[in-house]
């Protein structure tokens, strides 16, 4: 088996094998493994950590105490987040069944042009800020503090609103 030219993908699992324990490096394969057993735990932390609170403190989030449109945006945080960890599982997992569609998540991952506006457009730290943010919305909702709640939105939509610009502005640039 050969490996393509581009991206230099081990085509086999033998190969990808053969390549790590030269190298000293993970191999893809094993990469996208780890991947998906850490959104696993990840989903099952967001299962069990609410139903946790819940028991801990006898009572949910008051929806009382809370605005309607952030009760509506801590669910679509939480459910939206569960949806897409569950969907990327999914593509990962397809992923590892075909070696033509690993092969392409691969070039994909590794382009050099994606990777370059992914860093133009703030790259890692505000991924995480995005990912804070979210944590922050959905852990006021559920100590019901309102005014936690509602900063930690409105830095969440201000962190969004600069990504997708940087993100169109760097897109158009070059």
């Amino acid at each position: 088996m050969k490996a393509t030219k581009d991206s230099d993908f081990p085509v086999s699992k033998e190969m990808a094998d053969n390549r790590s324990r030269e190298t000293g490096k993970m191999s893809y394969r094993t990469r996208i493994q780890l991947r998906i057993f850490l959104l696993y735990v990840l989903v099952a932390v967001l299962i069990i950590v609410p139903a946790v609170w819940i028991l801990i403190t006898k009572k949910g989030p008051d929806v009382r105490l809370v605005p309607d449109w952030f009760f509506s945006l801590a669910h679509c945080i939480y459910y939206g987040g569960i949806i897409y960890l569950l969907i990327r599982i999914h593509i990962f997992r397809k992923g590892l069944k075909d070696v033509w569609t690993l092969q392409k998540q691969y070039t994909n991952e590794y382009d050099e042009r994606r990777r370059a506006l992914h860093e133009k457009s703030g790259g890692w730290p505000i991924d995480i800020m995005i990912a804070g943010c979210c944590v922050a919305v959905e852990i006021s909702w559920f100590t019901n503090n309102s005014s936690a709640g509602i900063t930690a939105a409105a830095i969440l939509a201000l962190a969004v609103i600069l990504r997708v610009v940087s993100y169109v502005k760097a897109r158009n640039s070059g």
